[in-house]
């Protein structure tokens, strides 16, 4: 794992009248998140969104996935000091993690 990487997500559409979302995205950083833990899970995550409506979207498909891989649950345990966790940018000051996703929303208008 390099120390930061960047990953392009091109088919990303951001919902501007509707959810005021990037789904897509949202999508991308759940299968991040999976692979993260079946690669490294003795290593803590968190991730960052920057708006509140793209850690929701983030957030649900979250608990999609925790439903559809129960033997996942564990990582996300609400351990304040190593459970996974995704916020908005304006709450994450102090947390750490020993790797961070940072989630940006950005996208072509829907």
């Amino acid at each position: 794992m390099h120390p930061i990487e960047f990953k392009y997500i091109a088919d990303g559409v951001y919902d501007r009248s509707g959810r005021r979302d990037n789904p897509r995205e949202a999508e991308e950083i759940v299968k991040l998140v999976s692979d993260h833990f079946s690669k490294h899970p003795d290593r803590s995550l968190g991730g960052v969104a920057f708006s509140i409506a793209q850690m929701t979207a983030i957030q649900d498909r979250i608990e999609k996935l925790m439903r559809e891989r129960p033997e996942l649950q564990g990582y996300f345990k609400e351990d304040r000091l190593e459970g996974f966790f995704i916020k908005n940018l304006e709450n994450v000051q102090g947390d750490e993690r020993d790797v961070m996703i940072f989630s940006v929303g950005y996208g072509k208008d829907a």
